[in-house]
């Protein structure tokens, strides 16, 4: 699968208020890995934000060749962490 920048959009668009942090995108001579990762506060936004990232996996296609992970930030936990993950 070649990432592309049509590809992120449909990804992102959907996860409703996500402020991305960085894209990273890897693979020579094509893009084929795709890591976003997203700071959030509270427990509703990364809910709502995890729903709509796999929501865009599932609506394109890419349930297996991607996941999602959420990591705490801070102690006490003041933020979480999501990353999306695709490898083609």
């Amino acid at each position: 699968m070649l990432i592309q920048d049509d590809l992120i959009d449909r990804l992102i668009k959907p996860s409703g208020d996500l402020v991305i942090d960085q894209i990273f995108i890897k693979g020579q001579p094509r893009p084929d890995r795709l890591r976003a990762p997203f700071n959030v506060s509270g427990d509703d936004r990364c809910g709502n934000g995890v729903k709509g990232l796999i929501g865009a996996l599932k609506q394109l296609g890419l349930g297996r060749a991607g996941w999602v992970v959420v990591f705490p930030k801070g102690i006490p936990v003041d933020q979480l962490r999501i990353e999306l993950v695709i490898d083609g």
